[in-house]
């Protein structure tokens, strides 16, 4: 698996993506295209995909 790609949502199976937010400070977090799960928030989009890729796949 890629350093670059996301595993399947652990609760619906649906693709996930990087997501950034600008509000106070540059932040990611990875978020689910079909059930909108998503993980917390990280400094850099690495990060988050690191926390995204750590849960369980069930699907």
């Amino acid at each position: 698996m890629s350093k670059r790609t996301l595993k399947p949502c652990p609760f619906c199976g649906g693709h996930a993506e990087v997501t950034t937010s600008y509000e106070y400070e540059e932040s990611y977090h990875a978020v689910c295209e079909d059930c909108k799960a998503r993980s917390g928030w990280c400094r850099t989009p690495e990060d988050a995909r690191k926390l995204w890729n750590m849960r369980p796949e069930i699907w």
